[in-house]
């Protein structure tokens, strides 16, 4: 009997146990060397930044022990506390260590609860060298095809040049100057290193393989690249930035901005539009609109040549809610950018945003381009998101260093990554584990008291969905910022769920339709050019989903608007952009 009471009670035990395990998570979410990621000399004293989440702990008296595996034999243990102020939420900064010898070397951290659920991730390698090699050399266009950097060579500024190992180590990053001459030191001591320009509408022709291969000897190293584009290649592109829309008759901003990947310098008309509740009423950064007409302000300008993320428009504008406005009903904007007949890619030439009037503005955010449908964010398979990191500085002196953390999700495919904007000079660099840091030396960002306009940041990028995600597949991102030495800000998780549904029978730029009646009463009628497949949404003029119809192969709809009251609606599809996309409904 004794025997079998021992029994039971160890099955309790190991029940209670599971069950306790089961009701508890850790989970890390960075690990890094909050300095550098290389050294060019020993000994070299490093600081390492953890943090994650847990959940199932008691905030504020829980703590996550976090042991730490140096990569060169030894290892310690460090702690984090659980906050309070963000529950489930622990870091740790400044753990110490110091390397002694030339090597690469890879940081394991093991984080465990007080329960012993853990979490297990790796550091972007620690690479340091014997001694210090200067690589550097200029990117220019190779106008008389010999593929030597002479006078009748044009330079080309703001090339990013990337230098890694066959592992596919970091080894050093640069950009070219307005010169098109760029430097960098990295550690000595290394065979088999690669030295190219990262993908542009630039094609590297020289070397024809569009890279070099070589060994960090000696104490300094050149390396010229010879490029070519086509000047009737241009990517015009236009987007918002950090914006609120105040409470009836109260002021706020309201900011976008545009820019051009091309060879040379494009006409352009950039054009606002403003929602009916709000007016314009003046500058608070950029230039004077050439024309104002209702709600339309429109900007003649000329973009500059550029192949990577300068930024070559920005405006900050003062605007007001009506009176007549609703307060947390929805504002919706427009910005868009012309010519568009030979973009690259008129699909980011037009962008519109809806904010709330008079709701909460967190001004270090976290948005994602299309934002979806639905509360899951559905997009349609191989699609193109745009991130947003905003920041802003809301202490009481100037933020001397920005930097910005972000882990790109394992969904994303990295190869087609692209910067888009930053709103100052920036730094990228990119760690093993899809880890980017965005890094702001010497900002300066005066604080929201001293200069509200000006104590803002941000930092934009886009990135391709892999191919063949399964329908369900959640995409997800969350930024960290840090200002100087302070604990890092956590943003919102923006969330997009591949929907397969939302795919079209093939990939159009602009598909063409006719609506009739319109305007119209009870229904009306969307008729496609072509048989298609997806998810049409009507939206009323707030940007509100007010019906969604699955379509399947079919050349056309009937929508009944019994339910609808009188006023503007549009049209859309994931994936596509439909010619007519408007209907007025008349009751």
């Amino acid at each position: 009997m004794k025997t079998q009471i021992q029994k039971i009670l160890i099955v309790l035990a190991i029940a209670l146990s599971v069950n306790s395990k089961a009701q508890t998570t850790v989970d890390l979410v960075y690990v890094f060397d909050s300095t550098i990621v290389t050294s060019c000399s020993t000994p070299y004293a490093i600081d390492l930044s953890v943090f994650g989440y847990a959940t199932g702990y008691t905030a504020g008296l829980d703590i996550i022990d976090l042991h730490c595996f140096w990569g060169d034999g030894t290892d310690s243990i460090a702690a984090a506390n659980i906050t309070s102020s963000f529950p489930d939420y622990f870091q740790s900064y400044g753990i110490p260590h110091t390397y002694y010898s030339p090597g690469i070397y890879t940081v394991m951290i093991v984080a465990s609860g007080p329960d012993g659920t853990d979490d297990t991730m790796y550091n972007p390698p620690i690479i340091v060298g014997s001694g210090c090699t200067t690589v550097d050399g200029y990117c220019y266009t190779d106008n008389n095809s010999n593929c030597l950097f002479d006078s009748g060579d044009d330079t080309l500024a703001g090339q990013a040049i990337n230098i890694t190992d066959a592992s596919g180590n970091v080894f050093g990053y640069s950009y070219t100057n307005s010169s098109g001459y760029y430097s960098t030191s990295i550690p000595s001591g290394f065979t088999g290193l690669q030295i190219s320009p990262s993908p542009s509408i630039y094609a590297t022709i020289c070397p024809a393989s569009g890279f070099y291969t070589f060994n960090s000897t000696g104490s300094s190293l050149s390396f010229d690249f010879g490029v070519v584009c086509s000047a009737s290649s241009y990517d015009l592109y236009a987007s918002h930035s950090f914006s609120g829309v105040g409470a009836p008759g109260s002021n706020a901003s309201l900011s976008f901005y545009a820019g051009v990947y091309s060879c040379t310098t494009s006409p352009s008309v950039i054009t606002l539009t403003l929602d009916p509740n709000v007016s314009y009423v003046n500058m608070i950064t950029g230039p004077i609109p050439t024309s104002v007409v209702g709600n339309v302000l429109t900007w003649n300008t000329s973009m500059s040549s550029s192949l990577y993320w300068s930024m070559g428009f920005y405006a900050n504008i003062n605007i007001l809610t009506n009176t007549t406005a609703t307060i947390m009903s929805s504002a919706c904007f427009n910005v868009s950018i012309s010519p568009t007949s030979s973009d690259l890619n008129p699909t980011n030439n037009s962008h519109t945003w809806c904010l709330l009037i008079g709701g909460p503005y967190d001004p270090n955010s976290k948005e994602v381009s299309p934002a979806g449908i639905g509360a899951t964010g559905d997009i349609a398979p191989n699609s193109e998101l745009t991130y947003t990191v905003n920041f802003q500085n809301t202490g009481t002196a100037p933020a001397i260093n920005v930097y910005v953390m972000d882990t790109i999700s394992n969904n994303l495919d990295m190869s087609t990554f692209q910067i888009v904007a930053s709103s100052h000079a920036m730094n990228p660099y990119f760690y093993e584990g899809n880890i980017i840091r965005f890094d702001y030396p010497n900002i300066m960002l005066p604080d929201s008291n001293a200069n509200e306009a000006l104590s803002h940041g941000w930092v934009v990028y886009k990135i391709k969905t892999k191919s063949g995600l399964t329908n369900g597949t959640q995409i997800k991102n969350t930024g960290h910022i840090f200002f100087d030495y302070n604990s890092a800000i956590v943003t919102n998780t923006t969330l997009n769920t591949i929907n397969t549904a939302l795919s079209v029978s093939e990939n159009h730029n602009e598909l063409s339709t006719l609506i009739y009646p319109n305007p119209a009463q009870n229904q009306f009628t969307v008729e496609f050019g072509e048989e298609v497949s997806g998810l049409l949404s009507v939206v009323d003029i707030s940007g509100r989903v007010v019906k969604t119809i699955s379509i399947n192969k079919t050349n056309s709809v009937f929508v009944n608007t019994d339910d609808f009251s009188s006023g503007l609606y549009g049209l859309m599809m994931p994936g596509v952009k439909l010619k007519q996309n408007r209907v007025q409904i008349i009751k």
